[in-house]
């Protein structure tokens, strides 16, 4: 049951107030953040109808102070994640705990890691995937675990694992072409088309 003085009852009130004979202000519709215009005429009944079962079916669902809490205080699925980068193998359980203890006091909710292997950075003491840098991934993943946080990968050195030394032409991305017949009738007939230069 809606509480009387709730947001959306006040909106119902004030819409049954708008068509209402003799009203004479139809283009406002006020809420508890301010006054919203909206054009009048047909576009507005609709907008106005859309605006207060939005307001109806949000209340219903979400009382006001248990919304302002839950906006205040966001649930950990609906809190942002940060990309963590370990500059090409330079990373040490040291630093993993403070980097995670720092995005778990900010609020964040996970890392998607990257090692970036690229020109530029020295190579540190954990070549990409070798037992040493996958002792520190388990280290991350246990630490974040440990922090309420949850962590992701990419899929390769860098910031995208379909490249490398490791991948082979025949093994490199691809691409896929299909051709659309339509026919006679309901149905379309599709078929793999071989893709340009090969």
């Amino acid at each position: 049951m809606m509480a009387l003085n709730s947001p959306a009852a006040a909106a119902i009130r004030q819409t049954r107030s708008m068509y209402s004979p003799g009203h004479k202000e139809r283009s406002k519709f006020s809420t508890h953040a301010g006054t919203v215009k909206f054009p009048s005429g047909l576009l507005a009944t609709a907008l106005r109808s859309f605006a207060l079962a939005v307001l109806v079916v949000h209340s219903s669902v979400y009382g006001g102070e248990e919304l302002e809490h839950s906006f205040a205080n966001p649930p950990d699925s609906a809190r942002p994640w940060v990309w963590g980068h370990w500059l090409n193998g330079n990373v040490s359980k040291e630093s993993i705990t403070t980097q995670l203890q720092a995005i778990r006091r900010v609020g964040l909710s996970g890392v998607t890691m990257f090692d970036v292997s690229q020109a530029g950075i020295p190579p540190g003491p954990h070549g990409y995937f070798d037992p040493g840098w996958q002792e520190l991934f388990a280290f991350e993943i246990a630490e974040a675990k440990r922090l309420g946080l949850e962590v992701m990968s990419a899929n390769g050195a860098g910031y995208s694992g379909n490249g490398g030394p490791w991948i082979t032409p025949e093994l490199a991305s691809q691409k896929n072409c299909r051709e659309r017949h339509p026919r006679p009738g309901r149905t379309t007939f599709f078929r793999q088309a071989a893709a340009a230069g090969g």
